[in-house]
């Protein structure tokens, strides 16, 4: 079926008062990287939803935009160079954190929330220390966790800071270091 028949479709049922679920939409599938399609949902006269769809090309153009090219490894390698030490982005993140805290010996989570706020990472930048733990036993280690790594406050919390970093989450927590008077230098 063509993208054009989906809307004849659409515009076909609506006159016979079909209930439609979800109105006709494109769907563009970026995290597939190679499709969209235009959709519509409806109910049929036994009550089963039904959908209409039809795949839409896209040209080679788009789907090169779509999944740019990447070095052998499938990683950003980009490291960072911070007090004369090099640094990738879990350990430059480490780093940071601890220096503010040494510096400004923060007694509670909310005072060094003042300076590295939680939206600056999608799922927080801390979380309680035994939630960490709870992860990394279900899960690959997501928060530095070793000696000296914990967040102690001296109310009583503990907290483990996010070892999950990649490209387009770094440059928030980086830009926030910067406006805080830290001098970190992007590397190769």
């Amino acid at each position: 079926m063509a993208p054009q028949e989906v809307q004849s479709c659409y515009e076909e049922l609506k006159e016979k008062q079909v209930e439609i679920i979800q109105a006709l939409q494109t769907i563009d599938r970026s995290v597939w990287k190679y499709w969209k399609h235009r959709t519509l949902f409806f109910k049929d006269p036994e009550e089963n939803i039904l959908e209409i769809y039809a795949e839409i090309e896209i040209s080679e153009e788009q789907r090169e935009a779509r999944n740019p090219p990447r070095d052998s490894t499938h990683r950003d390698s980009t490291h960072y160079l911070f007090q004369g030490n090099r640094f990738n982005k879990r350990k430059i993140v480490l780093k940071i954190i601890q220096d503010w805290v040494s510096k400004n010996n923060p007694n509670t989570l909310s005072e060094l929330l003042k300076a590295f706020p939680q939206k600056i990472k999608s799922g927080g930048l801390f979380v309680p220390e035994q939630k960490a733990r709870e992860i990394s036993n279900r899960d690959t280690g997501r928060h530095f966790l070793g000696d000296g790594e914990i967040l102690q406050f001296s109310d009583g919390t503990d907290y483990a800071i996010s070892n999950q970093w990649g490209k387009f989450n770094i440059e928030k927590f980086i830009s926030q270091s910067r406006n805080l008077g830290y001098d970190i230098e992007e590397i190769s």
